[in-house]
């Protein structure tokens, strides 16, 4: 496999003490002592167990997928098509002469969002697109389906589809509201978090300056990204108080999007989809404690209690990517993007030849 995934300490350690885990997609399975046992064994897919909270909005929360987006060959775009139709309740597809990343075709089910781009002649998609087709399957239409057929969804595309995984989106809903986003971006300000090095605050107001909501992201999108990107924003302005939570929402895109979806996809029932998915919502940050006597290494210190009491209910999983050899062209992105307002202030300063 491209990367791996393993098990926090703070993940098996809240199984062990609890011997009862909250419940994914309505299920309910407590794990028993011997289970607990065995769990530091399994490296490569999550205990079989119910792991997070439930798929419903209930007490504590909702964890969900809510974004799967990539690529499938081009020759089964007919068999795409049949699981979309069987799985979804969208009818046909609306089919448009014209798409998006250079392709020409477009079939497209409304209202749920769903898109499936393809180029119309076979010659065409190899050259542009290396004979592959793009789907895009967007939260709105992955919230109509319980935790079975969303396993499903995911294990048929990876394994009959041939999918590869561009952009996988998960999403925690705190009905506790254990902290505000407000108050993520004190504890971010003071350097208390570990996984992400930037992070940028956005705030809305009213006309009487009173703050409305506000959102802070860790990590960044796109090319210069490193695949990992997390939003926390309160879901309620957003809803318009129809889910009073704050949402904690990973996006994983390039190769960490294709590890974690392989991974969910093999797991052994919704249960085990349930724990992978919650803790990697729990693994994708820590917060930890800063003060004038804290250790100098961050993992040392003591986690945050709000934080503690968030992963105690998601678990923790981490997984990792192998480095690889910078390219030209990616160091070349790297000096255009990080470098340019030194070299422009060098060039304005000294006026040096090499600069003009």
């Amino acid at each position: 496999r491209r990367g791996f995934v393993y098990w926090d300490d703070t993940f098996l350690g809240a199984q062990k003490r609890s011997g009862v885990i909250p419940t994914w997609y309505g299920s309910s399975q407590p794990v028993g002592a011997a289970d607990a046992q065995r769990l530091p064994h399994r490296r490569h897919s999550p205990p079989a167990v119910s792991r997070g909270v439930k798929w419903q909005g209930v007490v504590d929360g909702v964890v969900s997928v809510h974004w799967i987006q990539g690529t499938i060959p081009r020759d089964k775009v007919p068999r795409a098509i049949e699981l979309l139709q069987r799985l979804f309740p969208i009818g046909e597809a609306q089919e448009r002469d014209f798409g998006r990343n250079g392709y020409d075709y477009t079939y497209e089910w409304s209202p749920d969002g769903i898109k499936l781009w393809t180029d119309r002649q076979a010659e065409r998609s190899v050259r542009l697109h290396g004979g592959r087709a793009c789907l895009c399957i967007p939260g709105g239409a992955l919230e109509g389906l319980d935790g079975a057929a969303v396993r499903e969804l995911l294990a048929r595309l990876v394994s009959e589809l041939w999918f590869l995984c561009t952009r996988i989106d998960l999403a925690f809903d705190d009905f506790r509201r254990s902290i505000s986003p407000h108050e993520v971006a004190e504890h971010a300000r003071r350097g208390e978090f570990s996984g992400y090095r930037r992070y940028t605050v956005s705030e809305v107001a009213t006309k009487g300056g009173q703050r409305e909501g506000d959102m802070i992201a860790f990590g960044r999108r796109g090319g210069n990204g490193s695949g990992k990107y997390l939003r926390c924003y309160d879901k309620s302005l957003e809803s318009g108080g129809e889910i009073d939570a704050v949402r904690w929402e990973l996006e994983l895109s390039k190769e960490r999007a294709s590890v974690v979806a392989f991974e969910l996809s093999q797991s052994r029932d919704v249960a085990s989809f349930g724990a992978m998915a919650s803790a990697l919502i729990g693994g994708a940050i820590d917060f930890r404690e800063c003060s004038a006597s804290s250790d100098r290494h961050l993992e040392r210190r003591d986690r945050l209690p709000w934080w503690a009491s968030i992963v105690e209910r998601l678990g923790r999983v981490a997984f990792g990517i192998p480095r690889r050899a910078p390219t030209i062209e990616r160091t070349r992105c790297w000096i255009a993007e990080s470098l340019k307002g030194t070299l422009a202030m060098l060039r304005q300063a000294v006026l040096l030849r090499e600069f003009r």
